[in-house]
């Protein structure tokens, strides 16, 4: 029986595998660059710079007020409204379609197989209606 202990081969097969060490001065590049990166005061975007310029804010709410006045002042008179109402008679065909069939109680659903190479329906004991 072979030793348990003794199996080089095992550990060779990992080697290398293990994650990669950090650099040793990592962490004080790190904060160098957090603390240079830190002191910059970032540019607001274009919106931003719109949105906080008080001249520009009063002329949009002025040309949404304009724009309000305009709708309500230019809107087209709404004349009075003809009511459209359907017709409540139906057509003969579809009264014909909507009413109720009776079906018979002894009636029995038509189950068919296929019929051999014509590719024809066959029905099994005349279809099941036989009298």
């Amino acid at each position: 029986m072979k030793p348990l202990d003794d199996d080089h081969t095992a550990d060779r097969l990992f080697e290398g595998m293990g994650p990669p060490q950090t650099p040793p001065d990592l962490r004080e590049r790190v904060m160098r660059e957090a603390q240079r990166h830190s002191a910059v005061v970032p540019l607001p975007d274009a919106w931003t710079r719109i949105w906080e310029n008080p001249w520009l804010r009063l002329a949009w709410a002025a040309t949404v007020l304009l724009l309000l006045a305009g709708n309500l002042v230019l809107a087209p008179q709404k004349s009075e409204q003809t009511t459209m109402v359907a017709e409540t008679f139906a057509d003969e065909e579809i009264a014909e379609f909507l009413r109720p069939m009776t079906i018979a109680e002894t009636v029995t659903p038509i189950f068919g197989r296929s019929g051999g190479d014509r590719h024809e329906l066959v029905e099994i004991d005349g279809g099941g209606n036989a009298s």
